[in-house]
C-alpha cells in the first residue's frame, strides 16, 4: 500500500485491514454481479422466452432502484464516518436515522 506521494507505508494493521476490506468488496461485487445471471437462467429454463423478455423489461428499473439505495447508503456512510470516529454517536444516530427514514 502506498501513500500520496508513492511511498511505502510500513503500517501492518492498516495493510491487513485494508487487504480484509478489498476482499470483501470484491466478493461483494462479483455475487452482486452474479445474482442477476443466476436469476435469468432459472426464469429461461421455467417461465421460457416471455419471462426473458420481462426480465429485460424490468431489469433497467431495478438498477434504478438499486441506484437510488446505493446512493444513499454510500452518502450516509460517508457523511456517518467522521462523527463515529469523533465519538459522537448522537450525530451518526442522527443522520443514519434520516438515512433510513428518506432511503428506507
Amino acid at each position: 500500500m502506498e501513500n500520496l506521494y508513492g511511498e511505502k507505508v510500513k503500517n501492518k494493521i492498516l495493510s491487513r485491514l485494508f487487504t480484509k476490506a478489498e476482499i470483501a468488496w470484491g466478493l461483494s461485487d462479483t455475487s452482486e454481479s452474479i445474482g442477476p445471471m443466476i436469476d435469468l437462467i432459472f426464469i429461461s429454463q421455467f417461465i421460457g422466452p416471455d419471462g426473458v423478455t420481462v426480465m429485460g423489461y424490468v431489469a433497467p428499473l431495478i438498477m434504478l432502484i438499486s441506484l437510488i439505495g446505493n446512493s444513499i447508503s454510500n452518502g450516509a456512510r460517508i457523511k456517518t464516518a467522521p462523527f463515529l470516529g469523533s465519538g459522537n454517536l448522537v450525530e451518526t444516530n442522527r443522520i443514519f436515522s434520516n438515512a433510513a427514514v428518506w432511503g428506507g
